[in-house]
């Protein structure tokens, strides 16, 4: 995942505040994610030395959260005991979202001023784990009992006037979903794709052949991982 967002660099412009979310035991991908975000401060501080552009300053340190979550399925677990390992996954997942959970590792004090109360999520990006699944779960359950929206009223109002589809999205709080399916699913769809299909906002594939997948849903957009 974080290969693609290289290749995405508005993103971190566009949505300000990331928050990653791990499963635990995945300390390399924390790790990453760390790394990730040292990149983007690179670049930021750049930014700030050519242009002495302080408003990005402010966007340099704490503007991101790691968060670890219970594993929703360890390797070789019984079926039958997945679906409640699957649930406090979710459940997991449900305080991140609501800004609740215990996990993260960096704190509020340590956040930009900007960002002390992000609120729900703008965009949740996902490629394919058990965890992704839950957290677009989580973000589904709480958009059914109307829990959304952005930080204040007068937040996404700068943004209609945009005219791409991710500037929509910006500051808007609704929890917008892309799943985007594994480079290794050449000719069929991943299980957590399957699952996923009907109620992401966007399914892009890396592959021809499925494009056009789930009804017309899957977006062909070519290899995101070199």
């Amino acid at each position: 995942m974080l290969n693609m967002l290289r290749c995405l660099p508005f993103l971190p412009v566009k949505f300000a505040y990331r928050t990653y979310v791990v499963s635990s035991g995945d300390g390399f991908s924390a790790h990453k994610a760390r790394e990730f975000e040292m990149e983007i401060a690179g670049h930021q501080a750049d930014l700030v030395k050519k242009e002495g552009a302080g408003e990005v300053q402010d966007g340099i340190h704490g503007n991101y959260d790691i968060v670890t979550v219970r594993r929703a399925r360890r390797v070789h677990q019984s079926l039958l005991s997945t679906p409640w390992t699957a649930s406090l996954c979710v459940w997991d997942c449900i305080r991140v979202i609501i800004g609740r959970s215990s996990r993260q590792i960096s704190l509020p004090s340590q956040r930009s001023p900007s960002f002390q109360n992000p609120g729900y999520p703008d965009l949740i990006l996902t490629n394919g784990p058990g965890t992704g699944v839950c957290v677009v779960l989580a973000s589904l359950i709480l958009l059914f009992f109307d829990f959304s929206g952005p930080l204040s009223p007068a937040s996404g109002e700068n943004v209609k006037k945009e005219p791409d589809r991710l500037s929509r999205w910006q500051h808007s709080g609704q929890m917008r979903t892309i799943f985007i399916e594994s480079w290794a699913r050449v000719k069929s769809l991943s299980l957590s794709g399957k699952i996923l299909l009907p109620f992401v906002d966007r399914f892009l594939v890396q592959w021809p052949a499925l494009d056009g997948k789930g009804g017309g849903k899957a977006e062909f957009v070519g290899a995101l991982v070199a």
